[in-house]
């Protein structure tokens, strides 16, 4: 594979190395079934320029591209139809100059989205817990969070220590980021988490994917600690830690985790 091939990755499910247009069609194909419900498309050498779709129903579709920095990221303004969204993808594959003029796109600006969450954060008052930002990410662990028309969401499956088995959580905050909800669900096996999982999803009225920005939080669950912890004391510098995924956030709060 040369360096600047395409590649597609769907979800859990398959990598398409130099794809063609009917790999392309195999591959929004397989986000019908469980495991599978976005793909993104990118060049080897180019992992910061991409296009993406999620598949929230049958002729549902959210179609997002990037080309490097975050300032030149961008969404459909309307989701589209299967058809559309495999034309709008291929066009971008073919390097059809004009892919784009179809429909209108919306520029996601996170760029904005991080103002006033500097290290120091002059704007906040002290003793006022800080609002931290979480970055959507198409191929991670924050890959299903962002807004819906009651606030906020992050849901995710975890599996967590010693529990012998997997959890799909739904973290519900409102629109100044304070916690309203934690729903967990059990699930028995993979197949059963991904369904439970776009159920959560589907449930959300007007979910939209991106980042969001939440404050610290936590909550009980049989005798188990969930949410967003701050551990400063403990890291001897500001920082935070989700529970259970072990997700760290930090200066230069990007909205990037570690683990």
């Amino acid at each position: 594979m040369s360096d600047d091939a395409l590649v597609i990755e769907v979800e859990n499910a398959a990598v398409f190395l130099d794809p063609d247009r009917r790999d392309l069609s195999e591959a929004l194909g397989m986000l019908n079934s469980p495991g599978g419900d976005f793909l993104v498309i990118s060049r080897a050498d180019k992992p910061e320029v991409f296009v993406q779709a999620f598949r929230h129903g049958q002729d549902d579709w959210q179609v997002e591209y990037r080309e490097g920095s975050a300032d030149r990221h961008f969404q459909a303004e309307q989701n589209q139809a299967r058809d559309r969204t495999e034309r709008l993808l291929w066009g971008w594959m073919s390097a059809d100059p004009t892919w784009r003029e179809s429909i209108s796109w919306i520029t996601l600006d996170f760029a904005d989205e991080s103002d006033g969450e500097s290290e120091d954060e002059p704007d906040r008052p002290a003793g006022t817990p800080r609002l931290v930002r979480i970055a959507r990410e198409a191929h991670c662990r924050t890959s299903t969070i962002g807004t819906y028309r009651g606030g906020q969401f992050f849901a995710d499956v975890v599996s967590p220590p010693a529990s012998g088995g997997q959890v799909v959580l739904l973290h519900l905050f409102d629109a100044q980021g304070d916690h309203t909800e934690s729903r967990l669900h059990p699930a028995a096996d993979p197949g059963e988490a991904d369904a439970l999982l776009r159920s959560v999803l589907a449930g959300l009225d007007g979910a939209q994917f991106g980042d969001i920005r939440i404050h610290p939080f936590s909550v009980e669950v049989e005798g188990r600690t969930w949410g967003l912890l701050d551990m400063t004391a403990l890291r001897q510098h500001e920082a935070y830690e989700l529970e259970p995924q072990q997700l760290g956030f930090h200066a230069p709060w990007d909205g990037l985790y570690d683990t």
